[in-house]
């Protein structure tokens, strides 16, 4: 039997998720359907419900739906505790469970890029330890970071800034 999963979110349409999670279950010989769900800003709850009441397995949770998402569980992990926002849902013996895998999931993207963690008690400016270019090679203009990333050790809070355009606190 097909398991079913899906990531919600309004708006949702810019989600890459179902290619990934497709992508991976033909690799692994899962079989599973991972579809978008774009839930009204005033519904979230009923399109949760909804999900799991057909027999939904699993769902991630994105923008702007994540503290809902907190408050609407049964059983909580410590990181969805910490972050008190859940982005990861799933049922189990009838009891609605939430994880926050974003604070994993961001420091495993650092590492992959061969990011020293260990070397920070926060981190700020983070480079990778081998910057392959400092300026554009086409224009010749010098690299600035896209974005300044804060890590503490003592919070899971991630504030990203955009050279002070853009912030988002996640």
């Amino acid at each position: 039997m097909t398991k079913q999963f899906a990531v919600i979110g309004n708006p949702i349409e810019q989600s890459r998720s179902p290619e990934l999670h497709h992508a991976f279950a033909a690799k692994t010989g899962v079989d599973l359907n991972y579809k978008k769900i774009l839930a009204p800003l005033d519904g979230f709850e009923s399109a949760v419900k909804a999900f799991f009441d057909q027999n939904g397995v699993g769902m991630n949770v994105t923008v702007p739906f994540k503290e809902q998402a907190f408050a609407l569980c049964d059983q909580l992990t410590e990181r969805a505790k910490i972050a008190k926002a859940v982005n990861t849902l799933w049922m189990q013996d009838g009891q609605l469970y939430g994880d926050n895998t974003d604070g994993q999931g961001l420091v495993a993207a650092i590492q992959a890029l061969n990011w020293n963690l260990a070397k920070h008690k926060g981190l700020k400016n983070l480079q990778p330890d081998h910057v392959v270019e400092k300026k554009n090679p086409f224009s010749g203009e010098e690299f600035k970071p896209a974005a300044e990333i804060c890590i503490s050790k003592e919070k899971l809070n991630v504030n990203i800034q955009d050279n002070g355009e853009n912030a988002l606190k996640t």
